[in-house]
């Protein structure tokens, strides 16, 4: 229908947010996508003001989010977006986000196979200012997944950064028959070498952690005893975590 009357007709945006594919077509027939969304500020119509307002009281919540950004989220120059994509099954903490920023859309289940076995959540967030906000942080959007560095973290709120970040690319191994619990996250060289110095300086831990790489991603772990200090460091505040992960229950006496 666009290229048969080569216009842009009421309600166009509405068929754009419901259709992705239709992204490629509009961008053919009317001078590129940038247009389009300018035209029509198709994305910035997500609540972003409401969002902005939730986000510049900066929060542990803010600073959670931020770290789950980071682990799992993907930033779109071209469309000005954020994206955080979990599991169908660990779709909660999404579904807390959206309410905690009073947002009215960008939630959604995707199907990832066609025999609908494997399902997956996204939150979806639209608009240069939130974009921008997260980056004043430090979170790259030059494929974060080889280039994140250094953010800009304070330490009041490193806790609720570091849950966030190890709800995302961490892992919290708790086995009391093995006597076994540890606490170990990946990421980029850089990324990984700011936690590590940052976290043992916050808790003066006796270690910097063991870093090792698996071909471009670095991974670190702490011991035991370690490891029971930044599992109480990240979960000593009220505020937003993944159920799954969580590991409050083990202490340091039974393993």
């Amino acid at each position: 229908k666009i290229k048969k009357e080569n216009k842009l007709w009421p309600g166009t945006e509405k068929i754009v947010r419901k259709y992705s594919y239709l992204h490629a077509a509009i961008s053919k027939y009317h001078g590129g996508w940038k247009k389009i969304n300018k035209k029509y500020n198709l994305y910035e119509g997500n609540n972003w003001a409401n969002i902005m307002k939730v986000l510049n009281n900066k929060n542990s919540n803010t600073y959670y989010l931020t770290g789950l950004i980071v682990s799992d989220g993907h930033i779109s120059k071209s469309r000005n977006s954020i994206t955080i994509s979990l599991k169908k099954s660990d779709e909660h903490i999404l579904k807390e986000i959206y309410n905690w920023l009073n947002m009215k859309k960008g939630f959604n289940i995707v199907n990832t196979k066609r025999n609908n076995e494997e399902l997956r959540a996204d939150l979806h967030f639209f608009g240069k200012k939130i974009v921008k906000f997260f980056k004043n942080f430090g979170i790259s959007d030059n494929n974060k997944s080889f280039n994140q560095g250094r953010l800009i973290i304070p330490n009041k709120y490193f806790a609720d950064f570091l849950r966030g970040a190890l709800d995302g690319d961490g892992c919290i191994t708790a086995d009391i028959k093995r006597k076994v619990f540890r606490i170990g996250i990946c990421g980029t060289k850089q990324f990984i070498n700011f936690i590590r110095f940052r976290i043992k300086i916050i808790l003066n831990l006796n270690e910097l952690g063991h870093m090792y790489s698996v071909g471009n991603i670095w991974n670190v772990y702490w011991n035991k005893e370690n490891s029971f200090k930044i599992r109480d460091f990240i979960y000593k505040n009220d505020g937003l975590f993944l159920k799954r992960k969580k590991r409050v229950d083990f202490s340091i006496d039974n393993i």
